[in-house]
Order: C-alpha cells, then sequence, then structure tokens
C-alpha cells in the first residue's frame, strides 16, 4: 500500500503551515490570556482561512467546494492545531457538518445551507445536542428556585452542583410530604422520580435531561 501524499495533500499541508506559523500562532497566546471569552474569537482570522478555503474544503466539488478527502482534512487539522487547537477545531467544525448535509440532505437541503455556508466566510457550523449528562440544555437549577409538583410550590432548591455520574442534581428543602413517585420540577427542569426525602437532608433532585 502506498501512503506518499498526492501533490493536492502537500499543497493543503504546505498552505496550513504557512498560515498557522504566520497568521496563528502569533496571536494565539494572547487570544488565550483574554478573560472573556466572548472576546477571543477571532473573525479576522476566520475570515482569511475561509478564503484560502479551510472552512468550505469538504463540500463537494459538485456543490462549489473543494471536495477534499480525510487524509487532507487530517493534514489540515494537524497543521492548525499545531498553532491553535481551538482555531482549528473551529474550522474542522465545519467540515463535519458540511459533509453530512451533502451525503444526507435532500437536493433543496443542499441549496438551502450549502449555497450560504460557501458565500459567507462568516458561516460556521455546530451543533446544539441534548442527553443525559450532557448537551446544550445541561444547566443547573438555580438557587432559591421553587421545587414543584403539580404547578404547587412544595419546596426550594438551596444549592446544586454537576455530579460526574448523575449530571446536574439540586439539593433542596422540602415544605410539605411528597410521594416518592412524584413528578417535580426544580427551575423548570423535570426532575427523576428517584428522590430521597429525609427530614434531616431534604430532598435530592436529578434533573432528567434528553
Amino acid at each position: 500500500m502506498d501512503f506518499t501524499l498526492s501533490n493536492e495533500q502537500r499543497s493543503w499541508q504546505m498552505t496550513a503551515r504557512k498560515f498557522a506559523e504566520e497568521e496563528i500562532r502569533p496571536i494565539s497566546v494572547e487570544r488565550d490570556e483574554i478573560s472573556d471569552p466572548r472576546e477571543t474569537f477571532d473573525w479576522e482570522i476566520i475570515k482569511k482561512g475561509s478564503r484560502l478555503g479551510f472552512r468550505t474544503m469538504a463540500v463537494p466539488k459538485e456543490w462549489g467546494g473543494h471536495g477534499t478527502d480525510f487524509v487532507t482534512q487530517a493534514l489540515v487539522m494537524t497543521e492548525l492545531a499545531k498553532a491553535d487547537s481551538a482555531i482549528s477545531k473551529t474550522f474542522s467544525q465545519c467540515w463535519k457538518w458540511s459533509h453530512l448535509i451533502a451525503a444526507t440532505c435532500t437536493d433543496e437541503q443542499k441549496r438551502r445551507f450549502l449555497q450560504p455556508f460557501l458565500e459567507d466566510d462568516t458561516y460556521l457550523l455546530g451543533k446544539g445536542i441534548s442527553e443525559p449528562s450532557a448537551g446544550s440544555d445541561n444547566r443547573l437549577p438555580k438557587r432559591g428556585s421553587p421545587i414543584v409538583l403539580a404547578d404547587r410550590e412544595v419546596g426550594m432548591v438551596g444549592t446544586s452542583a454537576r455530579h460526574y455520574e448523575l449530571g446536574p442534581i439540586a439539593l433542596g428543602l422540602i415544605k410539605r410530604n411528597v410521594p416518592l413517585d412524584a413528578t417535580l420540577l426544580a427551575d423548570g427542569v423535570a426532575a427523576a422520580q428517584e428522590v430521597i426525602v429525609d427530614p434531616e437532608v431534604g430532598l435530592h433532585v436529578r434533573p432528567q435531561l434528553g
């Protein structure tokens, strides 16, 4: 089996290496030290990289992209990550979802998403997921929020934390007797039915996410 890189693969690799050394590395540490996460994102770098094809390289050629293979994408990702893994990830996330759109969506859906994606250097792709102990809705109930049973307040969240196995959990005090099979809400988040009622400890509420 021949593992020699093609001329096209080497070209992408060298372009990514040059961009990483000249454009990304000089700003990487400085941006990493910015305390406000909203200020760390550098749109100028994204625009420059996009104009070199890094954002749209996984879109098939028939839809206006570069149609690069997985080896090429791995080479580019590696070179960019040498300078800043977060910036590399910003580009590689676009490959994952543009490839998925091209492979599974209808032509109408491809036109809806891929065309504006190709035209706008600041159009980025990502995902929002929901699953137990993770995802975009993995939030903690707020301190002082009511614990509710059938629109009736039965207690209050005292504190909350993120358990490494259970995910978000709340510890609250119960004002009234609550059946063990009751459906509870804490800060609007559905709570699991496995609860521990104890006069000394109160009520443990585990949000049921996803």
